[in-house]
C-alpha cells in the first residue's frame, strides 16, 4: 500500500517538537535539550569547571608525587577531585581549604608517626612555615629499629591565574630520639604575584641519619591552606557559615504511627 503524503509540505518547530517533510514523508522529532551541544552556553559552563577542577586537582598531585614519591597511592587524583566536586563554588582558596588535615596515604598517616604543631606566618616577602616538635616517635616501627627521624615542609604557591602551581621543599636536620625536642622556622621567598598558598608535612624515620626505605615509615599530610586575597578568605568564611548552617537542620522525624497501616475493623474475642 502506498504511503500517503500530506498535500502541503509540513516543517518547523512546535514546542520541544521539530517537524520536517522527507523524502519518505513527514517526520517529527524532538528538539534537543539545551546545553547538550559543546558550543551551547549550558555545557560551556560545564566544560569550563571540569577543567578548572581538572586542572586544580592535577597540580597538587603532580607535586605531592614530586615530593611524596610512592608515598602517593594511585588514587589520589581522585579523591582530591571528589572533594573538589562536592564544593559548588569555584574558587582556588575555598576549595585547596576542603584539603586541609588530608592524609597524602591513608594506610600510611603522619599523624600515626608524628606529634608536632605546624603553624604557618605569611608575609609580605616570605612564608614562614613554623614546627614545634612535641614528642619523639617510637623506637620502632614495624620490624624496623628507628633512632632518628627529619622532617619535610612542602609549599605550593598560585600565581595570579595560573593553572598549575609553583612548589618549593625544605627538610629539617636529622633528630635524634635521645635529643631534645626541637622547634624549626622554615623560610620560603614569596614569589611575587602569589595569591594561595598550600603547606605538606611529611616525616621520615630512619637509623643513623639514613631513612628507612618502606612506606610504614613514612607519612604526609596536607596542613594548612591560605590566601593573600581577603575577598577569598571572606568567601570561605561565608561557606563556613552556610555549612554549620545545614549541620544544624535537624530532619523531622517522621510520625512511626501514621506511617503504619491502621485496622479497618474490629471483632470480639
Amino acid at each position: 500500500m502506498a504511503k500517503q503524503k500530506s498535500i502541503m509540505p509540513v516543517s518547523g518547530k512546535l514546542d520541544d517538537l521539530i517537524f520536517s517533510t522527507g523524502k519518505y514523508g513527514a517526520n517529527v522529532q524532538r528538539a534537543p535539550e539545551a546545553g547538550l551541544k559543546k558550543d551551547q552556553p549550558a555545557l560551556k559552563k560545564n566544560y569550563t569547571r571540569t577543567e578548572f577542577l581538572n586542572n586544580l586537582a592535577g597540580g597538587i598531585k603532580d607535586v605531592v608525587k614530586a615530593h611524596g614519591g610512592k608515598l602517593k597511592p594511585s588514587n589520589f587524583y581522585h579523591v582530591v577531585s571528589s572533594r573538589f566536586r562536592k564544593e559548588p563554588v569555584n574558587n582556588r582558596f575555598v576549595l585547596i581549604k576542603l584539603l586541609e588535615g588530608m592524609e597524602v596515604h591513608p594506610k600510611y598517616p603522619l599523624s600515626k608517626l608524628s606529634e608536632a604543631k605546624l603553624t604557618v606566618i605569611p608575609k609580605k616577602k616570605m612564608i614562614t612555615v613554623r614546627l614545634e616538635v612535641n614528642d619523639h616517635p617510637d623506637t620502632s616501627v614495624g620490624t624496623y629499629k628507628v633512632n632518628c627521624y627529619s622532617y619535610e615542609v612542602s609549599l605550593m604557591c598560585w600565581v595570579d591565574d595560573a593553572d598549575r602551581p609553583l612548589s618549593f621543599k625544605k627538610e629539617s636536620q636529622w633528630i635524634f630520639l635521645k635529643d631534645d625536642l626541637l622547634d624549626f622556622e622554615f623560610n620560603f621567598d614569596r614569589v611575587e604575584g602569589t595569591v594561595e598558598w598550600l603547606v605538606c608535612l611529611k616525616i621520615k624515620l630512619g637509623v643513623d641519619k639514613k631513612p628507612i626505605s618502606a612506606l610504614i615509615a613514612e607519612g604526609m599530610q596536607i596542613i594548612s591552606a591560605g590566601s593573600f586575597n581577603k575577598k577569598d578568605i571572606a568567601l570561605w568564611a561565608k561557606r563556613e557559615k552556610e555549612r554549620k548552617e545545614e549541620e544544624r537542620v535537624v530532619p523531622v522525624k517522621a510520625d512511626d504511627d501514621a506511617m503504619r497501616v491502621q485496622a479497618i475493623g474490629r471483632r470480639k474475642r
